[in-house]
């Protein structure tokens, strides 16, 4: 297409674009119009200028989906073309100040992926870039980017963090012994360019570093934010090997200072993935030979850059031996530290702390302080904590250096130690260089935990709203006067006990901002909680209730670990350990108010989330895997979470770590997951499954799992369906169906695979259920056992074969036999079954038809061919019996088919049906029917089978005629068609379809008598006069030589006078298909019909 032309189609979809009001339809157009600027030979900038308007106007569509493709167009054209990118940059920019949250992430992700070719571009200096005015927009975008790093969306958070990421990689300098490289780097900046200042972006990029790291060391960040924050740092160490220490430092931190599971083990696998990292890994639990392999690696690679480089005679003379190389690691390593001497000033507030408490600690505290925390361990420590936590080593130099340093980390952290003056004096250092950087025109993200600016003013002509803060119930707060002995106390009627004690809450909770910044904040929640928890005894008229869990929900975020704080104390109070109000006398009437007043909150906290919608957030989640107990009611709740469309699935990821990691629940948590996988939802039973087979794979759960799935399994016997078929809110279904049955037992015959042992129980079941479990079960079996190779389970199975499970086994075998071969034990077994047991269905053989002797496959052929019921596995018969594998020919299968004695018409004509099926539809030639024909008439056994197949070669093999005419003298020689009756009308029968090749052999082997016989065999007057004027055609055109061959009556008849009919052609040269003449006719057999036809037999 020229470039006119796609010009003049570019402005026709954009003007249909405009006139049209259907959403799909305008998507569609814009699609369109968006693929011509990528068609063309021409660069898309050429066509780019021309449309600039309409692809911007586009790009504030009310259509959201029109919006995201014109964002993703622009993105990947920029790749395309340099050129554009001043279009994109542009447009992105104008409307990233929008209020669609979806738009701006969108926009986020598409700087995230064009900000190094941005970079780029400004370095290499495009000469069609107006570079100074073009970085002056960048920059403005960046700093409105950045302002979005404390927002309260948490995708948008993450977004920003990975915009941060890109950054950082783009303004630092390129590392030498780095695990890979990036894009652009800042060696790439000569010291003469004209928009780049070398200093301030990589001082820049060095505080957008300590913000992140900022970011992680949060109390309040999400489990989300904080896996994609660690991810970064861990991306930029390895890159950008300047910035290694600060990382390894923060993961320290981190470690230490959060204790839950999951983000230990996170801290774990990011540790090891960073250079000179084997102080962190080993305080983590990592294995010795895991943190020396990692570090063995990353050095190894250093070396071998490096020889790569080096360009020295020595170098090039022979490779270095095992000594020789780690002498050339040390070296490396000595050389890596000369360059950066260390200083007084690198020296951190939890290095001096660390070295203020190793200077103290003796061994006698050091081994105190291992006693004191004893009664806090696990009672089984998970093995890779056993090296590192040793009672053996309490009080050796290295565990007492371990401790020194978690010991200050902690210090450090609640802001006690000598350490803390200089961490005062950075926080100020720190300070000085961002206002000195902002001053100088860097771009900066806000602090962490602070909201950024939330005005700006572009030159991009557009004004940010500053963001309304949804209210809270800090906001609420009454002010709370100061009290002073001076002044009149008021009178005690005006304000009662419950007022002081909700004004007292408020006030606490009002000054959550201010303990924050003393860093305090574990401590004024235990105060929070201890206050609304040990000064009521009736839980039901305390507000205090109420206010704790809307202040929670208010800030989620921040405040989930006041959550845990306060479900652990009511939970401790149920346990004696804590005391709520005035003692009782009675220990077990006070145990239980403890648990009601915890079911209590639980219920109606977890209701308030699921009110608000907060099911997908961290709080949730949190609160069933750190909760101390799970009452029945969460448990409900939890179960309704699962089974919603929204949440079902981040709801089975959390219970899937609830398995494995709260032993306790273990149980009731399996089973609540069987219960969940046997709901008809969409989508929701099959993720069960999915987590189900996934966590069989553990050794500690398998023993359990498998034990619910047989009870579960056994609950399908029984009549009507259990309560725990039934979903929240409904009751229990009333009757089995095919529907439930296929979800009730599709998570059991999926763990097959994984253990065969389980196809046993199933077999049990299988045995005693109805109709309907079994053809479920039937029906699911197939994909667990296509791909199943290991048949010891499978020959166990038939060898203790339960009663009524042989279709089962029989199943079984035919999905094994498709993708498989059959092996000698299962044929064995089979075989077995067959002789131990009566009465077993003889179609349990066919998949192993081929592999039994043939002695066994004749004493089978007369079920399978004559028995109704057999009649739709027919197929399948041959087939087996047609393969190279099968100890009987296919001669020998046709004669045994002909041999068969039918006992009434319709096992006849079963036999007629199967021996069609058998010539039409797997491929036998005319050698092997008729060397099965030759082999009877040597034996002179003329089956009443056989004039049906001598009647299929004559019409199927036109090449056989003669054959044909030398085999009717002699079957006429046998003389059985003489003596029996049923005999004889089968033979006239063929003659009369056979016509002209069968009619020399009538006129010259028949008598008189014979042929009137002959005539009156077609049925009616009519027919007879047709075959008798056929008969006289033949003579009329036959030699002299027939004639006198001829007995002189036979001629007499046939001389007699002529029908007035016109005479009868012969259909000898007619096709199979269209001699069979339609079946009104009096001389047409509906059994020959079927064999003429050329499509098969219907099966």
């Amino acid at each position: 297409m020229s470039t006119a032309d796609r010009q003049e189609a570019c402005r026709r979809a954009f003007k249909r674009v405009a006139e049209t009001r259907d959403d799909t339809e305008r998507l569609r157009l814009v699609k369109k119009a968006l693929t011509l600027f990528t068609d063309g030979v021409e660069p898309p900038e050429l066509l780019l200028d021309s449309y600039i308007q309409e692809v911007q106007a586009v790009l504030v569509d009310p259509s959201l989906s029109i919006r995201l493709v014109v964002i993703e167009f622009l993105t990947e054209i920029c790749f395309l073309s340099k050129k554009t990118i001043r279009y994109s940059v542009a447009s992105f920019g104008a409307n990233l100040l929008t209020d669609d949250m979806a738009m701006l992430k969108g926009l986020i992700r598409a700087f995230v992926r064009l900000y190094p070719t941005i970079f780029r571009c400004i370095i290499d200096q495009q000469p069609d870039l107006s570079h100074e005015e073009f970085w002056t927009v960048m920059s403005q975008v960046k700093g409105i980017i950045l302002s979005y790093t404390n927002d309260d969306d948490q995708e948008i958070q993450i977004l920003v963090f990975k915009f941060i990421e890109v950054i950082i990689m783009c303004q630092s300098l390129r590392s030498e012994g780095a695990h890979a490289d990036y894009l652009v780097h800042l060696n790439d900046i000569t010291p003469d360019h004209k928009v780049l200042k070398h200093d301030q972006l990589h001082d820049e990029g060095k505080y957008c570093l300590s913000s992140i790291l900022d970011q992680i060391a949060l109390p309040h960040i999400s489990y989300q934010c904080l896996i994609v924050a660690l991810g970064s740092a861990m991306s930029i160490a390895r890159i950008r090997n300047e910035h290694v220490k600060p990382v390894i430092d923060c993961l320290e931190m981190l470690y230490i200072n959060l204790p839950p599971h999951a983000q230990r083990r996170t801290s774990k696998i990011h540790s090891k993935r960073a250079e000179d990292a084997s102080v962190a890994a080993a305080e983590i639990a990592g294995r010795n030979s895991e943190i020396q392999r990692a570090l063995y690696e990353a050095k190894e690679q250093v070396y071998t850059k490096r020889q790569k480089q080096s360009g020295s005679r020595e170098s090039r003379k022979r490779p270095a031996t095992g000594t020789e190389y780690e002498a050339e690691v040390k070296k490396s390593a000595l050389e890596a530290d000369d360059d950066e001497p260390a200083s007084s000033s690198d020296r951190t507030a939890v290095d001096i702390t660390y070295q203020f408490i190793i200077d103290r600690l003796s061994q006698e505290t050091t081994i105190n302080l291992v006693l004191a925390t004893m009664p806090c361990l696990p009672n089984k420590r998970p093995a890779s904590l056993q090296n590192s936590f040793d009672i053996q080593e309490a009080g050796s130099k290295d565990h007492k250096m371990m401790l020194c340093r978690m010991l200050a980390t902690q210090l450090t952290q609640h802001g006690i130690g000598p350490g803390m003056s200089h961490l005062d004096e950075d926080k100020r250092k720190r300070k000085k260089e961002r206002d000195a950087l902002q001053r100088s025109g860097a771009i900066l993200p806000p602090e962490a935990g602070k909201s950024g600016a939330k005005h700006s003013t572009s030159k991009l002509g557009f004004d940010r709203k500053p963001l309304v803060k949804p209210k809270t119930v800090e906001d609420t707060y009454l002010p709370v006067k100061s009290f002073d002995l001076l002044e009149e106390p008021e009178d005690e009627e005006k304000l009662d006990k419950d007022q002081l004690f909700a004004l007292g809450v408020r006030a606490v909770m009002g000054n959550e901002e201010d303990i924050v910044i003393t860093n305090h904040v574990l401590d004024y929640q235990l105060t929070l909680v201890r206050l609304l928890s040990r000064f009521e005894t009736d839980p039901k008229t305390m507000d205090g209730i109420e206010m704790l869990i809307n202040f929670i929900i208010a800030d989620h975020h921040s405040r989930a670990e006041l959550m845990v704080l306060w479900f652990t104390e009511l939970y401790t109070q149920y346990l004696g350990y804590s005391f709520c109000g005035a003692d009782k006398t009675d220990k077990q009437a006070a145990k239980e108010a403890a648990l009601g007043k915890y079911n209590m909150i639980v219920d109606k906290f977890l209701r308030k989330l699921v009110a608000k919608g907060l099911l997908n957030e961290m709080v949730f989640h949190r609160f069933y895997l750190e909760a101390p107990l799970l009452s029945p009611a969460a448990m409900t709740i939890f179960k309704e979470a699962c089974l919603s469309q929204s949440y079902g699935h981040i709801c089975l990821i959390t219970l899937r770590e609830m398995i494995i990691a709260r032993v306790d629940f273990r149980e009731t948590l399996l089973r609540l997951l069987i219960d969940i996988s046997v709901q008809d939802v969409a989508g929701t039973s099959v993720e069960a499954s999915k987590t189900a087979k996934e966590l069989f794979t553990f050794r500690f759960i398998r023993d359990i799992l498998v034990r619910l799935l047989k009870d579960n399994l056994q609950k399908c016997t029984v009549t009507p369906p259990p309560p725990s078929f039934a979903k929240p809110g409904e009751p229990a279904p009333t009757e089995w169906t095919d529907k439930l049955y296929s979800i009730a037992v599709q998570t059991y015959l999926e763990l097959i695979p994984q253990d065969p042992a389980l196809i046993h129980y199933l077999a049990s079941v299988y045995a005693v259920g109805n109709n309907l479990l079994k053809k479920a079960i039937l029906q699911k079996i197939e994909l667990p056992i296509a791909n199943h190779t290991d048949t010891s389970e499978i020959v166990n199975l038939i060898n203790n074969c339960p009663q009524k499970a042989e279709t089962l086994v029989a199943r079984i075998v035919h999905v094994l036999s498709v993708n498989n071969l059959i092996s000698k034990p299962l044929v064995k077994a089979m075989q077995g079954l067959y002789e131990r047991r009566s009465g077993v269905d003889v179609r349990s053989f066919v998949p192993i038809l081929n592999h039994l002797p043939k002695e066994q496959i004749l004493a089978f052929l007369p079920s399978l061919m004559l028995e109704t019921i057999n009649h739709k596995t027919v197929g399948y018969v041959f087939k087996r019996l047609t393969s190279p594998t099968c100890p009987l020919s296919a001669v020998d299968l046709i004669i045994s088919i002909h041999r068969l004695q039918p006992e009434n018409d319709e096992q006849a004509k079963l036999q007629r049906q199967h021996i069609t099926l058998l010539y039409n539809d797997f491929g036998l030639s005319s050698d092997t029917i008729s060397h099965a024909v030759d082999k009877m008439f040597k034996e002179k056994s003329y089956p009443d089978l056989i004039y049906d197949t001598i009647f299929y070669l004559h019409y199927r093999f036109k090449n056989l005629a003669n054959y044909v005419k030398i085999l009717l003298p002699k079957m006429a020689e046998s003389g059985s068609w003489r003596e029996d009756g049923k005999s004889r009308k089968r033979f006239f029968e063929l003659l009369r379809r056979l016509e002209s090749t069968a009619f020399p052999f009538v006129l010259s082997r028949f008598n008189e008598a014979d042929v009137k016989d002959f005539l009156k065999s077609a049925g009616s007057e009519r027919a007879e006069k047709e075959l008798l004027s056929a008969l006289r055609t033949f003579y009329a055109q036959a030699s002299h030589d027939f004639h006198r061959k001829m007995d002189e009556s036979v001629v007499a008849m046939v001389k007699g006078k002529e029908s007035s009919r016109k005479p009868f052609k012969t259909k000898s040269s007619t096709s199979a298909a269209n001699v069979a003449a339609p079946a009104a006719t009096a001389h047409t057999t509906t059994r020959y019909e079927a064999m003429i036809k050329e499509e098969p037999v219907d099966n």
